[in-house]
């Protein structure tokens, strides 16, 4: 019986192991420092993600597993960052527009 428990033990202590995540904080910001709310956050590959608040703040819990977030928000295009890079404050740059003059 005991070693039926310790077994289960182990088992359950590898299995946690598994699902090992931690969590991503950070600021998303635009090229003058105004918080962008509503900017979206994604795992690259997943479904997995999250919106910004109203203060450009979020927390997303990843996997170990995962390597890249995408950001991205309406008029501003996305940019992928590395997961060690992205924390703290990501700032987003407007598209370059491009000045076209009718004759």
């Amino acid at each position: 019986m005991k070693r039926l428990l310790l077994l289960l033990a182990i088992c359950v202590a590898g299995l946690t192991g598994l699902h090992a995540q931690r969590t991503i904080t950070g600021t998303v910001i635009d090229d003058t420092a105004i918080p962008l709310p509503g900017a979206s956050i994604q795992i690259k590959g997943t479904s997995l993600g999250t919106v910004t608040d109203v203060d450009g703040n979020y927390n997303l819990s990843v996997p170990e597993s995962a390597r890249t977030l995408v950001y991205s928000f309406t008029g501003f295009g996305t940019i992928e960052m590395p997961i060690g890079e992205a924390t703290g404050s990501t700032l987003f740059s407007p598209p370059a527009r491009s000045s076209t003059r009718s004759s």
